[in-house]
């Protein structure tokens, strides 16, 4: 129980890190990502170190190995001439040169397994090595590729602010040439005072069109160029024609 606890925890707190790390990421995201760079070349640097460790450790593994093979040679070569010596050697000397010679070959027996493992082990470290640098230069390929991915990003970005300030203020720039409504669907103040001289020029034209008539229905009918409709029209009017009696006729009608 207590172990299940122990795990149960050690998860709830890797969520919690993991929430806590996206929620910083989403506050800010160059923060975020020069964070995970750092993280990145903090791996990388620890590979590189690691890489030293292992490079040394091979290289001892090695010297152990040459040291171990050194001395085989040396061993084995002493017992070839040890071997050479007791054949040709009187019978009194032979005894002391065959123990010398079993004590050289009990020693080269004894040497090969070491010589043995200590191969083995210069395999394995130098299989270690090659493989620690391998991942090393993936480490090094994965953050050369990130860095310059946020180069790009970063330009991107760039363009995109450029592109959407200058896409802005090409429709600023149309909106002020069109005249266009304002935000809340009402007429800007210009075509308001469009619309209200327009409407004024209508009403004057309408009141000089209505004078006009007027002006034509009051004045008086043009004169005729016929002598008998002139006449016509004073007789009407009462004005009659001029009165054609002698002064003589015209005195006694007086007289009467």
């Amino acid at each position: 129980m207590l172990d299940f606890l122990k795990h149960l925890i050690g998860i709830k707190t890797r969520d919690l890190a993991q929430e806590a790390t996206n929620l910083l990421a989403t506050l800010d995201t160059d923060a975020a990502i020069q964070a995970d760079l750092r993280v990145m070349e903090d791996d990388l640097d620890a590979a590189g170190k690691l890489i030293a460790e292992l490079r040394a450790a091979y290289n001892r593994e090695v010297q152990e190995f040459e040291a171990v093979e050194k001395r085989y040679q040396q061993h084995f070569t002493a017992a070839e001439s040890l071997q050479v010596r007791l054949q040709a050697a009187p019978e009194a000397e032979k005894a002391a040169i065959n123990t010398g010679l079993n004590e050289l070959v009990d020693l080269l027996e004894k040497l090969v397994p070491e010589m043995e493992k200590e191969k083995q082990d210069v395999v394995e470290a130098e299989a270690l090595l090659r493989e620690a640098e391998k991942a090393y230069q993936e480490k090094g390929v994965a953050l050369k590729k990130a860095r310059s991915d946020l180069e790009n990003a970063r330009r991107d970005l760039k363009r995109a602010e450029i592109d959407a300030d200058r896409a802005k203020a090409q429709a600023e720039q149309a909106a002020r040439v069109a005249g266009l409504r304002d935000k809340s669907g009402q007429q800007t103040g210009l075509r308001v005072g469009f619309n209200a001289m327009t409407e004024k020029a209508a009403a004057l034209r309408q009141q000089a069109e209505s004078q006009r008539m007027k002006s034509q229905v009051l004045k008086d009918a043009p004169a005729s160029t016929n002598s008998y409709v002139q006449q016509a029209l004073n007789e009407a009017a009462g004005k009659g024609t001029t009165d054609s009696r002698s002064a003589v006729d015209r005195l006694a009608a007086l007289k009467k």
